[in-house]
């Protein structure tokens, strides 16, 4: 073994114009001894090469002191594999207000241990206050809004008035927008709440742009006052701001949270590392581990994606439910089986034990206390005969953030898309268009599930953890409907279907193309 690496490593270096002294040669063959992969030792072997071509040299003739500088500079600059990635649980998400004093976000403390759950009455406070904050102040950076009173020469901007300044208001709003929650204070009457008061609405002769609107949404508005009542001619959502527009305000400040973890590393950097790591993401929902016939749909799986070239990176994210049905008593026992019969499946592909990654994220049918969200992860002692025989386990709230190289990936298990349809008070007629109605809905809101509290019941201090500011590179959004794949201001929103209920769909996220691919496992191969 070790003489047929030392001439594949010889051979690569002679190929490059260099001869190694015994000593460096030696000590390359020790260092590469900890490889599994004949790939990862070839990568290896070209990197050191790198290196080196950038170094001046006296001779081609490299020795121990040479070879040791490339490796210890490899170590600095090229993180292992494990250090790629990132999974930030809910509970530890950076927690960030915006001041409209100063104009500018600053970090707040965030408690990351079960009692951040505890939240007082100023929390809710807050929850409402902050969601308001974050989507003002995108309107207060877009070209199209100002403040102050529209002038000869921004004449093309929109004023942004206050509720309080519409106080004895009569007449029309002319180039002006009311910003906004509109929430239902009496029986079937709206009103439009800011940070300053709140005016009632009359919806009769609205023309809404496209969206799903639900109460408690943030929305503009354009119309007329006429007895202290709002008249709404026009309703829309905020504008949309990419990710590269978001961080222009930031100072470099991580909203999104994992950025000490990951390698400092520049943009060129990360994208040159995400050459040389390929990686794919494999998204599943609703994975019935009591199904005899969905376990063998995820035999077909993982025999699949080991025939796949065994240096590529390897994400299995698998949400709930888990289980086909609720079982009682014995839920946590048939559970803890499902899982043993999983382990017992992916221990037959050894390169798959090796090199990839589980990650497990809970649905509300898996949750152990409450329906409330973020969820917290399934109980360690219901996944050990799993993580028993797969160590690359890891076990995720509900929503969690996974941070990959340059990639900001949120992940989030709830039948959100038909919760949001159920409680529209207007949806177009177009239901064909409901994933971009749908995707365009939750990043306009800067927000995975901007539903009343309740309706989707969310920890008033971890509010935060479901912001989607900036925007991710890529949403996950876990749900029984239909596959579909969206992208907006850059932000790829997708949705894996169900699994086990929709003929074993899935999805595929690469990476290094930043696209989405629709899979299934047809019924000849299952």
């Amino acid at each position: 073994m070790e003489d047929s690496i030392r001439r594949e490593m010889l051979a690569i270096f002679k190929l490059n114009g260099y001869q190694l002294k015994p000593d460096a040669q030696k000590c390359l063959i020790e260092y590469m001894s900890t490889f599994d992969m004949a790939d990862d030792r070839k990568n290896f072997i070209n990197n050191v090469i790198t290196v080196i071509q950038k170094i001046p040299m006296e001779s081609c003739f490299l020795d121990e002191e040479s070879v040791l500088k490339s490796i210890k500079h490899l170590e600095k600059t090229i993180p292992k594999k494990s250090e790629l990635f990132i999974i930030i649980p809910a509970n530890v998400v950076p927690k960030f207000s915006y001041d409209m004093d100063k104009k500018k976000f600053h970090l707040l403390p965030c408690t990351a241990s079960k009692s951040a759950m505890l939240s007082t009455g100023a929390e809710k406070e807050a929850l409402y206050r902050n969601r308001f904050l974050l989507i003002y102040q995108r309107l207060l950076n877009h070209e199209l809004f100002t403040v102050d009173e529209p002038s000869v020469f921004n004449a093309k901007k929109y004023q942004i008035r206050t509720v309080e300044s519409l106080c004895g208001f009569q007449g029309s709003l002319k180039s002006t927008v009311i910003v906004g929650m509109m929430s239902q204070l009496k029986h079937h009457t709206f009103h439009l709440e800011d940070l300053t008061g709140d005016i009632e609405m009359n919806l009769t002769e609205t023309n809404f742009q496209p969206g799903l609107y639900v109460e408690n949404m943030i929305v503009m508005v354009e119309g007329f006052v006429s007895d202290s009542i709002l008249h709404a001619t026009t309703i829309g959502f905020p504008p949309i701001e990419s990710a590269e527009q978001s961080l222009n305000h930031l100072d470099n400040m991580d909203l999104f949270g994992g950025q000490k973890e990951i390698k400092e590393l520049n943009l060129n950097e990360l994208s040159q590392l995400e050459e040389t790591f390929d990686a794919m993401f494999i998204f599943l929902s609703d994975i019935f581990l009591d199904s005899p016939k969905v376990r063998k749909a995820l035999n077909c799986l993982f025999d699949g994606f080991s025939e796949n070239d065994p240096s590529q990176l390897l994400f299995f994210v698998f949400s709930g439910e888990f289980l086909s049905e609720y079982y009682g008593i014995q839920q946590a026992s048939i559970l803890q089986d499902g899982f043993k019969a999983l382990g017992d499946i992916v221990v037959n592909y050894p390169n798959l034990v090796k090199r990839a990654q589980f990650i497990f994220i809970p649905s509300s049918a898996d949750a152990v206390f409450t329906d409330t969200i973020p969820r917290q992860p399934l109980l360690p002692s219901v996944v050990a005969p799993f993580k028993s025989k797969v160590r690359n386990c890891t076990l995720a709230t509900n929503p969690c953030r996974i941070r990959y190289l340059s990639h900001r990936i949120v992940v989030f298990r709830e039948d959100i898309v038909s919760r949001i349809c159920r409680n529209s008070f207007y949806m177009p007629n177009e239901m064909e268009n409901i994933p971009e109605y749908f995707a365009k809905t939750i990043l306009a809101q800067s927000h995975l599930s901007p539903l009343p509290l309740h309706i989707s019941p969310v920890y008033w201090n971890l509010d935060h953890s479901l912001y989607l500011y900036p925007l991710p590179d890529l949403v996950v959004c876990c749900d029984k409907y239909r596959p579909f794949t969206q992208t907006v201001q850059g932000c790829v929103v997708t949705n894996p279907g169900s699994f086990s209920r929709d003929n074993f769909v899935f999805q595929v996220y690469m990476p290094s193309s930043r696209t989405v691919e629709d899979s299934i496992i047809s019924s000849r191969n299952n």
